[in-house]
């Protein structure tokens, strides 16, 4: 091939790559006209200058601050309620909502204020929280972004329930950028996102889980497994359950496909954490099948 022809061969690949991209861009402005992205806080119509929250609801956003559970990741001191400003809060609003503005890439937010407050490590904090003092984990350590209340509450209520898939990039790239000194530090192999039993699952038309799963996925550049990991009791809800109930209700819930094996360091994602008995359980299953080391990422922290 001589030289000529290289140059046409390139010329046409980034052509090719090019038409792609601008493609692309024309079947998102159609999605975006027919099904308008929303906000997951207030559920409004998100502009095209608003890549994750609207502008009114990024000064609402807390990310949970200060010592931490060094195991699952609780806070060990009470934090501000949403729209309690302190100068702090002030700084990582104003950061984040200048990220919103240039469409910032939460892979390369740092946490020195630009919309994420430092995070204490767990062997900087060094303390269990109530719970974990009263009951051992299976998992190693854990981490939740955001506290159940107010508006993350009722934004994950509708991503469970309300057919609101779309949330998941708001909170799997929370997770990112949150999560960067734990993720980090675990250099995880594998995603694996809580299943939902099938029944469930139809009903709702997607696993929560495995959404915010995938945007994690994509933003540290880790795989998820999605098909080697199923749900094979179909168990009572557990917010109707005490914290015995629930571990009791969870025992064989879950099961690893034949053929399908862990590696070393594996990293649960799920949407709400409360007493840890859902991680536990899925945890043993994982570690039954080859995982030496399992980690927890989940939205929120009730």
């Amino acid at each position: 091939m001589t030289r000529q022809d290289e140059g046409r061969k390139t010329a046409g690949k980034t052509a090719e790559k090019t038409a792609e991209r601008a493609g692309g861009r024309i079947r998102e402005r159609i999605l975006s006209a027919v099904y308008p992205r929303r906000c997951p806080l207030c559920d409004g119509i998100l502009s095209g200058g608003e890549p994750f929250l609207c502008r009114k609801c990024a000064g609402k956003v807390r990310f949970i601050r200060g010592p931490v559970c060094m195991k699952c990741g609780a806070p060990l001191a009470e934090q501000q309620e949403y729209g309690a400003e302190s100068r702090e809060d002030q700084a990582s609003d104003r950061g984040f909502r200048e990220g919103q503005e240039r469409g910032a890439d939460f892979r390369k937010e740092k946490n020195s204020g630009q919309g994420c407050r430092e995070i204490l490590l767990p062997e900087e904090s060094a303390e269990f929280c109530p719970k974990c003092k009263a009951v051992p984990h299976a998992f190693v350590q854990g981490f939740a972004p955001f506290l159940y209340r107010g508006e993350i509450r009722q934004s994950l209520m509708r991503l469970k329930y309300g057919n609101r898939a779309e949330y998941a990039r708001f909170f799997g790239k929370a997770l990112a950028v949150y999560g960067q000194p734990w993720l980090e530090q675990w250099n995880v192999q594998l995603l694996v996102p809580v299943p939902v039993h099938p029944s469930r699952e139809r009903r709702r038309g997607y696993n929560q889980a495995a959404e915010i799963a995938r945007v994690l996925g994509k933003e540290i550049h880790v795989p998820v497994e999605e098909d080697g990991v199923c749900r094979v009791k179909n168990t009572k809800p557990q917010k109707e359950l005490t914290g015995r109930m629930r571990r009791r209700n969870l025992q064989g819930a879950f099961q690893v496909r034949a053929g399908t094996r862990m590696p070393a360091r594996v990293l649960i994602v799920d949407d709400i954490f409360t007493t840890g008995a859902t991680v536990d359980e899925l945890a043993r299953t994982l570690y039954e099948s080859g995982a030496q080391e399992v980690y927890a990422a989940c939205a929120s922290m009730d």
